[in-house]
C-alpha cells in the first residue's frame, strides 16, 4: 500500500506523455472526391458526400478544411497535416469543380470545440452526430 503513491504518480507520467491525434475539420479522401460529378450534382449532394463545409463563401463557393493535428501532453496541438479545398458551384446550385488550395506555410486555425454548418456552430456532439449519420449511408450505398 505504501507504493500506491509512486505507482500512481507512474502511470499519471507515463499517460500525460504520450500523443494524441486528432481530425479537425473535415479530411476529404480521394474516395469522396471521385464521387463528384460536375452538371450533374446539387448542393445537397455535395454536402451528402462531403459533409457541411468549413466555410461557406458565398453561394457558389465552399470551403473545406481538414487537419491532423498532434498533442504531445499538456502542449498546444501542433498541426501536422492540412488540406484545404474550394467546392465551385454554378449560380444554379449545380457543382462545377474541386481544387484543392495549398497554402504553404499558413495554417488555419480551426476551434476543436466547434465547426460551421449552414453559418451555424455546431457542437461536438452534433459532428459526431452528423459523422455517424454519413457513415451509415455510406455503408447503405456500399452494400448496394
Amino acid at each position: 500500500m505504501r507504493y500506491l503513491p509512486l505507482l500512481f504518480m507512474a502511470v499519471l507520467y507515463l499517460t500525460a506523455c504520450t500523443s494524441r491525434h486528432d481530425i479537425r475539420g473535415n479530411l476529404l479522401g480521394h474516395d469522396d472526391i471521385a464521387r463528384l460529378k460536375p452538371h450533374q450534382q446539387t448542393q445537397e449532394d455535395v454536402l451528402e458526400i462531403l459533409g457541411p463545409p468549413s466555410l461557406k463563401q458565398d453561394a457558389t463557393h465552399w470551403i473545406y478544411v481538414g487537419q491532423e493535428q498532434e498533442t504531445e501532453a499538456f502542449f498546444a496541438p501542433q498541426v501536422k497535416k492540412q488540406r484545404t479545398f474550394l467546392v465551385t458551384f454554378d449560380d444554379t446550385g449545380r457543382y462545377l469543380r474541386i481544387e484543392e488550395h495549398l497554402l504553404k506555410g499558413r495554417t488555419i486555425l480551426l476551434d476543436p470545440d466547434t465547426s460551421i454548418e449552414n453559418g451555424q456552430e455546431m457542437t461536438v456532439l452534433g459532428q459526431t452526430l452528423d459523422n455517424l449519420r454519413r457513415t451509415s449511408r455510406r455503408g447503405k450505398r456500399d452494400k448496394e
